[in-house]
């Protein structure tokens, strides 16, 4: 899979939740900025894993500023 990854040239927004209980930051700031070409990795302060569900409204206005 990694090597799909590197050869994408899409800009690609990688959230991660303060309080992500699911995922580790490492791992999620390794995938944006290792793995990726144009990868951008971002902390969602107060926020868990599931941003989308949790917030919809500031989800969409995170990911429409992109």
């Amino acid at each position: 899979a990694t090597g799909i990854l590197a050869k994408s040239v899409t800009p690609t927004l990688v959230l991660h939740g303060e309080h992500d209980n699911l995922l580790s930051r490492d791992a999620s700031e390794e995938l944006a900025l290792k793995y990726l070409k144009k990868g951008i990795f971002e902390i969602i302060p107060q926020h868990g894993h599931c941003m989308n569900v949790e917030n919809p409204k500031a989800f969409v206005q995170k990911i429409s500023s992109y």
